[in-house]
């Protein structure tokens, strides 16, 4: 999936604003730093961050939900992220 939507940013930088992909995110006020959503994802794409919340790489992230099923404290999400922001995302690292 990710390859796809780089290939149509890439292609069509003009739409790049307008081509979207799920990602999924983390509540940071609900998120204990359990590490349950790290163990569920397939992908590697949770961490915890220095402050010992979970955090994704939406590089990674192939939105399947496995996250959201495992946090008890249903800290874990989705969000509709936009080609171009996700392509941002990937340079940045």
């Amino acid at each position: 999936r990710q390859d796809l939507i780089v290939e149509a940013a890439n292609a069509l930088p003009e739409r790049a604003a307008e081509l979207t992909r799920y990602t999924a995110t983390t509540d940071k006020q609900r998120c204990s730093g359990a590490g349950s959503c790290i163990d569920a994802c397939p992908t590697g794409a949770r961490s915890i961050d220095e402050d010992g919340t979970a955090i994704v790489n939406p590089s990674l992230c192939i939105a399947c939900g496995a996250c959201i099923e495992a946090c008890e404290r249903e800290a874990n999400g989705f969000a509709e992220i936009t080609a171009r922001a996700y392509l941002d995302s990937i340079t940045d690292q």
